[in-house]
């Protein structure tokens, strides 16, 4: 049985499951390199547009393995955020649109692994939380920056320094959660909104992605960056098709466009 499981719901999707139920998905060393091995290989397979996150059993995961820090080994420790930050890495240059789908607790460094997607679903009782400073620990795994931007610094300030677990309906109110859904509806929330994702245009989502990650900077250096992209997205095919199918009053189909997988990617 394989820590991290992959998974093909609808054509175009791939999710990627944690899958150490006994241990609330915990953050092993070994699920990490899971993680980061499968967010890469699926941001590298042609076959999917769109990667959902999640974990098995009622848990996206408790975090770091605490039982596995207690040992003070600082190598280990250094392991795991190098692996950590890789995954991190590969989220923020993704071209290809990520999904966390949370049912029950995202807690510590498991929390941050659900902020590193684009879009996030979570249930009425899921909960997320920055539980660093319970541990004597500053918040990794990306943490500080992501949550600050989606959120705004005051807001992950308190999340942060409080360490207090954050439940759903609060949780969608402050920013965390995109879509706040049933319990039993969190898997479906997310396959629908892959489903339109994956029906868009793959390469104008990924320009538009390489633009907001740069999010914010000058608005010199933004029009730059819209300049460049918005020529190569007026020269794709996705374009022409897009145009077409407008003026044509019918749905256009980015499908038939191969895509180009893989490209920015750090590791």
């Amino acid at each position: 049985m394989s820590v991290v499981e992959t998974e093909e719901p609808i054509k175009w999707a791939r999710r990627i499951v944690i899958n150490c139920p006994e241990k609330r998905n915990a953050l092993t060393l070994e699920v990490k390199h899971g993680v980061r091995d499968a967010i890469a290989a699926a941001l590298k397979a042609e076959e999917v547009r769109v990667l959902i996150l999640t974990g098995r059993g009622g848990a996206f995961s408790a975090g770091g393995d605490i039982s596995d820090m207690a040992k003070r080994d600082e190598n280990k420790m250094l392991r795991h955020l190098r692996v950590a930050h890789d995954t991190v890495r590969l989220c923020d240059m993704a071209e290809k649109p990520i999904i966390a789908a949370i049912e029950g607790p995202a807690m510590g460094s498991g929390a941050g692994l659900a902020m590193c997607a684009d879009t996030i679903v979570g249930g009425k009782s899921a909960s997320v939380g920055f539980s660093f400073q319970k541990v004597g620990l500053i918040p990794d795994f990306g943490t500080m920056h992501n949550v600050t931007r989606r959120i705004g610094i005051n807001k992950a300030r308190q999340a942060f320094l409080y360490a207090q677990p954050i439940k759903g309906q609060e949780a969608f109110n402050m920013g965390l959660f995109d879509h706040l859904v049933a319990d039993e509806q969190v898997q479906e929330k997310a396959l629908e909104l892959a489903q339109q994702l994956i029906n868009l245009p793959a390469y104008s989502l990924g320009m538009t992605k390489r633009i907001l990650n740069k999010m914010p900077t000058s608005v010199n250096e933004t029009l730059e960056l819209e300049s460049t992209m918005q020529t190569l997205c007026m020269r794709s095919d996705e374009h022409v098709e897009g145009a077409t199918a407008f003026m044509e009053k019918r749905k256009p189909d980015f499908l038939q466009f191969e895509l180009i997988p893989g490209r920015n990617l750090p590791v």
